[in-house]
């Protein structure tokens, strides 16, 4: 693979090359509709629909900035952006019931002047870029089939025509469909085909509500009952493939049997191969079959608080 690099005199090792590069655009179309259609009943809603692109991870926080694949061309790195939510909605309504001024006491405490409000937030998931995080050919001794000197994680797999990037059945969590990804045809010493924000990773269904009631116990000191339910039908809500990468990274593993009867590899001329020396692409791969499984955040569950102030 050396033959490969970029600067083929440095046979071992790599040199760390420092800049300040980067560009990125946001466009986006937004509308608000705020209304109050009673004295007792408020209604607001906001929907954005946007797009952000760059060519860096616009919230990678560690420390060392981002990966570049090809320092002569930047463009290899421009696509979605980590940030990216390409639709978000959210709707608040505000309701108080009326205060049953005619009735009695106990229905005027019990069942008058109770306030209730929802807030609801639908939003896209962010978009994730698929990188080769391994490829076991048996016996081939490869680490770094782009040739750029950054090992496994630093090149992207081939696309499939005509597979989508969801898994329908999502068995066991796996968000991701394998079968979208293959390294078959993979020219060694490229980058990939796979683009930056390929897919795009679980959004947010999120319903909110609260009751509340304000009580006179005296002219001076007042009484506020208040019921909070976050997340109130308990919807789960999934972290992304990503698994916290910063830079939107989801690693997708291959592996191929390379033997004599089934070589990893094919020559110029397309001769089958199991030898890297002579080799310019791959022949067949097989693609990690639980690739992309999301787990459930549980900072996200169904909380119910409740509280009494009272003020004087």
């Amino acid at each position: 693979m050396n033959s490969l690099k970029p600067f083929n005199a440095i046979q071992t090792g790599s040199i760390a090359v420092y800049g300040y590069h980067g560009s990125a655009s946001y466009d986006s179309l937004q509308a608000a509709f705020d209304t109050r259609f009673r004295h007792d009943l408020t209604f607001a809603a906001v929907y954005t629909y946007s797009k952000t692109i760059s060519d860096v991870a616009l919230r990678s926080n560690n420390g060392n900035g981002n990966l570049l694949l090809d320092p002569f061309n930047l463009g290899a790195m421009r696509g979605l952006a980590t940030i990216d939510r390409p639709q978000i909605f959210a709707a608040n309504l505000i309701y108080t019931t009326p205060g049953l001024h005619d009735m009695n006491r106990i229905a005027r405490y019990g069942l008058g002047d109770w306030q209730l409000g929802t807030i609801v937030n639908v939003s896209s998931g962010t978009p994730y870029t698929p990188v080769i995080n391994s490829f076991s050919a048996a016996g081939s001794g490869v680490n770094d089939l782009s040739g750029i000197g950054l090992g496994n994680g630093a090149y992207r797999p081939e696309i499939v025509s005509g597979q989508s990037c969801r898994n329908a059945s999502f068995k066991n969590f796996q968000w991701i469909n394998p079968n979208r990804y293959t390294l078959n045809g993979f020219k060694l010493g490229t980058i990939g085909t796979s683009p930056v924000g390929d897919c795009f990773g679980p959004g947010v269904a999120r319903a909110d509500f609260s009751v509340a009631k304000n009580f006179s116990i005296t002219e001076r000191i007042k009484m506020q009952f208040r019921m909070d339910f976050f997340n109130l039908f308990n919807h789960p809500q999934y972290n992304n493939p990503n698994n916290g990468n910063t830079n939107g990274y989801v690693n997708v593993g291959f592996s191929a049997v390379n033997t004599a009867a089934s070589p990893a590899f094919l020559t110029a001329n397309g001769t089958p191969t199991t030898t890297l020396s002579n080799a310019v692409s791959i022949a067949n791969s097989t693609p990690n079959a639980v690739v992309g499984q999301v787990t459930a955040d549980n900072q996200r569950d169904r909380q119910i608080q409740y509280s009494l102030r009272f003020t004087f």
